[in-house]
């Protein structure tokens, strides 16, 4: 029980001076000695166990005994010289006997404390730190967060092999014993172990730091082994995952022949990738690269427009993407495109361009041979249309020759037997003039040839005068057009162009629209006109909305529905050279509704005021 009051301190000191008097007299008649002996004793005990004042209490008390009751003369407080001698020695020794206790009871108190603090660190510690004494590995201390690897279990004075025997063949008995025999400290980044789960049983690995550091007794033999181990699992896996993310980029970048790049814009300093030195034809690497250096591989003519594009990038802290042709060492030509951005210090200023670079010369052949090739196309379809041209319309001329004779002898028998074959004919020849037209306003297209030639156009009267043309066709189709045309509706518009598109708009819908009735409505809204059809067909797979447009496209399959897929590309075409647009929404099952947008003059843009 520690004391913590003067008078308990105080009480044991009188009470162990009393003690040693007491005792001194019961051995007075036996025992011819120094009447000091026990009353040092005394004093050792008082201040040991009471500290300075009671030590000082106890020397005081014990100097007055030894007078009165064994100095001459006794039982009486007076001294000769020679025993006043023998108490000052007295004296002096015990309250030098007094001051070495109260310090070295100071000293055991600091270095308890420093044992008990030194121990509250390891306990606060991150890291797992244990101490294993003896040849065996015996746990004298043992860290809480060892626990938390493996699992529930007794630790605490067992011998390292009894109580994880799941280190065995993992090398950590063999690393102690050396540890311990020789004296080195061992030191391992990231070392795996395998400790068994409490709960499952299975083997779970886990990565430590770990240093195995010899503990010295006082005469510097080895008595034991202590443990310093982090758990750096987290590190390790995201280390490993970084490795493979960078290895799966690097062959990535190999394989695709995709280059890397960056520079640092503050000191001019490069890196690069060894593709991106590839891609300038480099089989090894310079060993020196700059801005200046990429500038120069740059063809003359291209280079000022690189420049701007990585200046523009750098003043809107934006993108740049810019392809452009480059000269090898070897003085060959070759294609480059670069693509990056800017990166951005915390105050928004630009530090660095990021950027990739790519080898497309191949690409760059098949462009061209690809232009080519269409070039050549267009060539040819402009020089068969025209070809074609001039048969068919003899042919044309033919048939109307014979529908004029057949109109002269109508009342006839072979009148009658040949009707339906020259109705049919013309119905062919319209379909091979339609193709030919096609064929013809493609390669105006492709020339940039498709003239335009505007006047005022009522579009209500255009959409009635096409739908009338075409219901033979929608009868024979069975459907009916249904329309919804208001009042005039006049704008500058080439008149044969905007019968073109109406037509191929409703020759579409009467194609698609499965024998059910077709919706044609003309308006205007801000400004606008608007030529709405909607059919209620077969309609148009969603991945087939955004290529319809398209030259040669085609929604459906042309084993049932015949075409070149051109009526849509030319229609586009047309509107935006109108100064309009085209667009569609359809679901397969649920019929198309194409709707096209054109712009009016001023005089439909505002509605009229009233006058007053």
């Amino acid at each position: 029980m520690k004391v913590t009051t003067s008078l308990p301190r105080y009480g044991f000191a009188a009470l162990v001076t009393g003690l040693a008097l007491l005792v001194q007299l019961l051995l007075q008649p036996y025992v011819q000695t120094t009447p000091f002996l026990l009353f040092f004793a005394a004093v050792m005990l008082s201040g040991y166990r009471g500290g300075g004042g009671a030590g000082v209490l106890a020397t005081g008390l014990s100097a007055l005994a030894a007078d009165y009751f064994f100095l001459p003369p006794r039982y009486a407080f007076s001294l000769g010289p020679k025993d006043l001698v023998s108490v000052s020695i007295f004296v002096l020794i015990s309250l030098l006997i007094t001051l070495l206790n109260v310090r070295a009871k100071a000293d055991r108190a600091h270095a308890k404390a420093q044992q008990q603090r030194l121990r509250r660190l390891f306990m606060e510690a991150p890291a797992i730190v244990n101490t294993q004494v003896g040849p065996e590995h015996v746990f004298e201390f043992v860290h809480p967060h060892t626990y938390k690897v493996t699992g529930p279990r007794e630790l605490e004075g067992k011998p390292l092999r009894q109580a994880v025997p799941e280190f065995e063949g993992q090398g950590v008995y063999e690393l102690l014993d050396r540890v311990y025999q020789t004296g080195e400290p061992f030191v391992g980044k990231g070392l795996p172990l395998l400790f068994k789960h409490a709960g499952t049983g299975a083997r779970e690995e886990t990565f430590f730091d770990i240093t195995y550091q010899p503990m010295r007794d006082a005469e510097g033999r080895i008595e034991g082994v202590m443990t310093f181990a982090v758990d750096v699992s987290a590190e390790v896996l995201a280390r490993r995952q970084l490795e493979a993310s960078e290895a799966r980029l690097r062959l990535a970048t190999e394989v695709s022949g995709v280059g890397i790049w960056e520079v640092d814009l503050a000191t001019g300093k490069t890196w690069r990738s060894e593709q991106h030195d590839r891609a300038f034809g480099y089989t090894t690497r310079p060993e020196q690269w700059s801005v200046e250096h990429f500038l120069q591989h740059i063809h003359p003519e291209d280079r000022e427009r690189v420049h701007q594009a990585f200046g523009r990038a750098q003043d809107t802290r934006g993108e740049f993407d810019v392809e452009f042709r480059v000269t090898w060492p070897d003085g060959s030509p070759h294609w480059m495109a670069v693509h990056g951005g800017v990166q951005l210090d915390a105050s928004g200023k630009p530090t660095r361009l990021v950027g990739t670079n790519l080898d497309i010369t191949h690409r760059k052949k098949v462009e061209q041979e690809l232009e080519r090739a269409v070039r050549l196309r267009d060539e040819f379809l402009s020089v068969a249309s025209h070809e074609l041209r001039t048969p068919l319309t003899s042919l044309i001329l033919k048939l109307q020759t014979f529908s004029r004779a057949l109109r002269a002898e109508a009342d006839s028998p072979w009148a009658e037997r040949r009707r339906g074959d020259v109705e049919m004919m013309g119905r062919q020849v319209k379909r091979l003039s339609d193709l030919v037209d096609d064929l013809l306003d493609v390669s105006r297209i492709s020339t940039g040839r498709l003239d335009l030639q505007l006047e005022p156009v009522d579009l209500v009267e255009l959409v009635r005068g096409v739908a009338s043309r075409l219901e033979p066709s929608a009868e024979r189709a069975h459907c009916t057009l249904e329309l919804d045309l208001g009042g005039p509706l006049v704008g500058q518009w080439d008149r044969l162009r905007l019968e073109q598109v109406v037509e191929n708009l409703l020759s579409n819908a009467i194609k698609y629209g499965a024998g059910r009735p077709i919706h044609v409505r003309v308006g205007s809204d801000l400004g606008r006109a608007s030529l709405v059809v909607r059919d209620q067909g077969i309609g148009i797979p969603p991945e087939a909305l955004e290529r319809i447009f398209g030259r040669f496209e085609r929604a459906v399959s042309d084993r049932n529905y015949g075409g070149l897929g051109l009526g849509l590309y030319i229609t586009w075409q047309i509107v935006s050279a109108l100064g309009g647009s085209i667009h569609v929404e359809s679901l397969p099952g649920q019929g198309a509704t194409f709707t096209v947008d054109l712009p009016l003059p001023s005089a439909y843009a505002e509605p009229p005021h009233a006058s007053l």
